[in-house]
């Protein structure tokens, strides 16, 4: 979720709502929010938009990436987290439901699919039994993003390529009345792989409006509009996440692109809020948090061993465990990083 190459130039806004979006996908695996799942909706439109300004910045200084050396960099950002987070999974469920055929079986299949995050939704190996769910949305995006970059370099935010998203997603919500059945297959791919693509594109194409909109120089009436609609955009998505039925998924997905495009374009009068060290943070945080708290989600009946404990108690525990969970990913995901830094400026010293 987070961008290495980006890291220097992120928008506080932005991570503090990628974060937010991170803990509405942990509220629908403790069963809180029936489809909060929807809200990865805003990691592909984000991730979509930022691939978009990476084309546009990679033009302006002419060396535009191939598909092949983007992708590279984009599984950069994240990969030391996801192996550390596949790392964490297996030991969680060996420590909590200790270790038979089976378990041993799902625990090789949860590592291969975080040691290649290709495989997961290319039908290669994917399975819906592994130990770390949550990273359908990895595999999709990158496959997702190997479909949508070329096209994105070539024809840029064209009109068509946004035609097309929305076509996408209005397909598979027609097909089901939602973009929830990732695993779903449609006799070429998965609706995962098909969802990514809709909503990377959709993402990518919104990227004149939010030039358009930097561009203009809003009073404080419109500000305050601007914050308004944020804020009626969120609960629009947090209130549809918390239907028993997903047949207004389109509406927040919608609710989702107007959220990010008033976001991206720095209007609002809450702004300074956001201008402070902990919202980088938690933004840092949120690709972790994601990543770790699957597992800790599905294993609470063990990690938390109390006959008729309240519901709450049980929620605040799980956030607990994620929270730490995820500083340890960070942490560990951020040590590997750097080892692999220096160790890359060793082999070059001995090179020359």
């Amino acid at each position: 979720m987070a961008d290495v190459g980006l890291r220097n130039q992120r928008n506080p806004e932005i991570e503090l709502w990628r974060f937010f979006f991170a803990v509405v996908v942990f509220l629908s695996h403790m069963k809180v929010l029936p489809h909060g799942s929807l809200a990865v909706d805003f990691f592909f439109l984000l991730t979509g938009y930022l691939t978009m300004v990476s084309i546009q910045k990679a033009a302006k200084e002419g060396c535009t990436r191939s598909c092949f050396s983007f992708i590279i960099h984009k599984m950069k950002s994240f990969y030391p987290e996801l192996l550390v987070a596949m790392v964490f999974s297996i030991a969680i469920i060996w420590g909590a439901l200790g270790v038979d055929a089976y378990v041993f079986k799902q625990s090789c299949n949860t590592f291969i699919n975080g040691i290649l995050p290709f495989l997961k939704m290319s039908g290669l190996s994917m399975s819906a039994e592994d130990y770390n769910g949550a990273t359908w949305y990895i595999s999709s995006m990158l496959i997702g993003l190997v479909l949508v970059y070329p096209l994105l370099v070539r024809y840029g935010a064209h009109a068509f390529l946004l035609a097309v998203g929305v076509l996408i997603c209005g397909f598979l919500c027609a097909y089901h009345g939602s973009l929830d059945y990732v695993y779903t297959y449609l006799g070429v791919t998965y609706e995962g792989n098909l969802r990514a693509v809709g909503e990377l594109l959709i993402g990518a194409t919104i990227y004149p409006l939010v030039q358009y909109l930097k561009s203009m120089r809003p009073t404080f009436l419109c500000s305050v509009l601007v914050t308004l609609l944020k804020c009626c955009g969120v609960a629009c998505i947090v209130y549809i996440a918390s239907l028993d039925n997903t047949e207004k998924h389109g509406i927040a997905l919608c609710a989702a692109v107007m959220v990010l495009v008033l976001v991206v374009s720095g209007y609002g009068i809450d702004k300074r809020l956001y201008d402070n060290k902990l919202c980088l943070f938690l933004g840092a945080l949120s690709l972790p948090f994601y990543l770790g708290h699957r597992t800790i989600t599905t294993c609470m009946g063990a990690l938390l061993p109390v006959s008729n404990a309240p519901a709450e108690l049980v929620l605040l525990v799980a956030f607990v465990y994620s929270l730490i969970s995820a500083l340890l990913i960070m942490w560990l995901g951020t040590l590997i990083r750097k080892l692999g830094q220096k160790l890359r400026m060793l082999l070059i010293e001995d090179a020359s």
